[in-house]
């Protein structure tokens, strides 16, 4: 999908977006797992992202500010602005 054009992804429940992650935090659940929040930038625009406990173990060491990511998740359109939960995430090398 591109970020920033709603028509990419509209009635599309499953996406895959690229772009450079910033803004990142992360927090500990309350099982005591890790998650992260971040946002990603593509030349079109940008969205909030969250990569939960049971999924965020297999790729966080992809998830840094200013790397490049090729991100799988779930969309939910919230009005003007959209947000992914992503459950898988590959570095832009492997993508290629």
């Amino acid at each position: 999908i591109h970020l920033g054009e709603p028509e990419t992804f509209v009635g599309k429940e499953f996406v895959r977006a690229c772009g450079v992650i910033t803004q990142m935090r992360t927090r500990i659940d309350k099982n005591g797992n890790q998650m992260a929040f971040f946002s990603l930038d593509d030349f079109t625009g940008s969205c909030e992202c969250a990569a939960f406990g049971r999924d965020f173990p297999k790729f966080k060491h992809l998830i840094e500010e200013e790397s490049t990511v090729m991100v799988f998740g779930k969309v939910e359109n919230s009005g003007d602005s959209i947000k992914l939960n992503v459950n898988d995430a590959i570095s832009m090398s492997e993508a290629r």
